[in-house]
This record gives structure tokens, sequence and C-alpha cells, in this order.
């Protein structure tokens, strides 16, 4: 498992390392063998001017359960670290009781093993055609690179949100519009969103935030759902937490 760390005026000295690994250890000792590389993005909320508010915001991807965003805020750095790997392996450990009861629902459990050929030929496919990365549409940057310093400068988005947008748009896959597959939810695209907190399907479009007013059924893209939807593909399932909400939910099908 490959760990990242970076920082928004917070200083990693020695003792906090040794924290973080610890929490590692301990939260996640059963969810690791899922972990193919976390990141940790550590921040004072206030800025340069100090204050009590300190934020720990973690992104998973693993291996067979989806990209895993989760975020903690509290009086001190240790505190949101401790609480977001928590969070994290809870939310693991859900996503793979979720998959299990899926899987032997009705059916006869077959066990590959993790050195069988079957099993390294699934997982070579799924790498194959499930890059980790967002892929956006290339003639996107622009604008989108526009919403976000200009969100962060009016504040008119959540910290997560803004951090997530900015991972994607640094770290993403970009494709020219010819190029991209029929399955990537790109801005403007029309998708089926199953919500498994409701068990309701609905048919949303991921809008700039000016268009939220005019397009019926808008998400924006600066919203916790548009920004976990960004880049992302059909069967793509979608799990965040951040303070006071929740999202989980499906992609059922992208149109465009």
């Amino acid at each position: 498992m490959k760990v990242d760390i970076s920082t928004n005026h917070i200083r990693i000295d020695r003792t906090l390392k040794t924290y973080i690994d610890r929490c590692l250890q301990f939260d996640l000792r059963a969810a690791q063998r899922y972990i193919t590389r976390l990141t940790l993005r550590l921040s004072n909320i206030n800025g340069p001017r100090g204050g009590v508010c300190q934020r720990c915001r973690v992104v998973a991807s693993t291996s067979g359960l989806g990209l895993v965003v989760v975020s903690e805020t509290e009086l001190t750095i240790q505190e949101s670290i401790s609480g977001a790997i928590a969070k994290l392996g809870s939310s693991i450990r859900r996503r793979q009781g979720r998959r299990v009861k899926k899987r032997t629902r009705g059916t006869v459990p077959v066990k590959l093993h993790e050195q069988s050929p079957a099993w390294n030929s699934t997982i070579t496919a799924c790498k194959a055609h499930r890059p980790e990365k967002a892929v956006i549409c290339e003639s996107h940057r622009s604008k989108l690179g526009t919403v976000l310093d200009d969100a962060r400068r009016m504040g008119t988005a959540s910290r997560e949100v803004l951090d997530l947008l900015e991972d994607k748009l640094e770290l993403g896959v970009w494709i020219p519009g010819p190029s991209l597959p029929d399955d990537v939810v790109v801005m403007n695209s029309k998708l089926d969103f199953h919500d498994l907190l409701t068990g309701e399907t609905r048919r949303v479009m991921l809008v700039y935030p000016e268009a939220t007013v005019s397009v019926r059924n808008g998400v924006s893209v600066l919203s916790l759902l548009g920004s976990e939807l960004l880049g992302r593909r059909t069967g793509d399932e979608i799990e965040a937490v951040t303070d006071g909400a929740t999202v989980w939910g499906r992609i059922e099908d992208v149109f465009y």
C-alpha cells in the first residue's frame, strides 16, 4: 500500500509521521489488503492565521471496492487523522460486506485464489479498462480550473469538494473529446444515479455552478455528489462522507 501525504499550513515532523503510521496499522489492519494507494491531505482550514480547526481528508484507491473518500475535522490534527482513518476502515468493511452479500445471494460461492491464473487475468482486465484516476475531457480543463479558483476565492464550496476537484484536475487522465469512452461522466453528461441510501434512481446532469438554476435536475460540479461524479464511469459506486453529508450510490448509465 502506497501512502502519500500532502499538507496545507501544517508541518509534518517525525512524531506526527509515527502517529499516522500507528493509526494506519491499528485502524486499517483488516482493510489494508484492499487498498492500493492512500492519500492523506492535512490542512488548517483557518489558513496561516492558525485556529482550532484541523482537517484530515483521506482518499483510498482500492482493489475491487472503488474509490473511498472520507474526512474529519477536529480541534487537533491528531484527532482529525485518527477519526478520518477510523471512518475509512469502517467504510471499507461495509463495502466488502455488501460485495460478499451481493455475490453470494442466490449463487454458489466460488473462491479464486489470489495467485491463480483466473484471479490474475481478472485483475489485469479491470486495471486495463478501469483506471484509478479520473478520466476528464481535455476541452473542459480551462473552465474547470477557473471554476475551482473562483470557488476557493469566494468560498462557495466546501473544502472537501475543492480538494477533491483539485486532485482530479492535477492527477486525472485528460483525453480529447472524440477519444473519450462512452461511459465516462464529463461536464454536461446526463446519467442515471441509483441512490443506495434511499433506493431511488434519478436522472441528473453534471453542470457548472451557474447552470443549476436553468437545468432541470442539474448537479453542480461544486457539490459533494457532482465532484464525486466527475470522471467516473458506468457501474462505479460512490461513497463519500464529509462533515454533515453522505453520498452513497452507483452510476447506472451515462448519456451525452
